[in-house]
């Protein structure tokens, strides 16, 4: 499960261009990418900078924190074993 996780949350981003739309979409819904968003401060204007062609919105990186937090909460009650102790 770690090696999923890996996967997922830091070396996917690293793949996953913003060069097509369904592409762009994969990217935005990835938490380190919505994290991105929602820290980048614009300081005025950036001439070396690449605007990406399909950008995230704000409110979309904390809908993709609430999506993430949800689809954890519910594989933790699913998919882990109850015990009584």
């Amino acid at each position: 499960m770690f090696r999923i996780t890996t996967l997922v949350l830091l070396l996917l981003p690293a793949f996953v261009t913003d060069r097509y739309h369904w592409t762009a979409c994969v990217r935005n819904a990835l938490p380190y990418n919505a994290w991105v968003r929602l820290v980048d401060i614009g300081y005025g204007d950036h001439p070396f900078t690449l605007v990406p062609r399909f950008p995230t919105t704000v409110g979309g990186g904390w809908v993709v924190f609430a999506v993430w937090a949800g689809v954890a909460a519910v594989l933790t009650v699913v998919v882990v074993e109850r015990r009584d102790v």
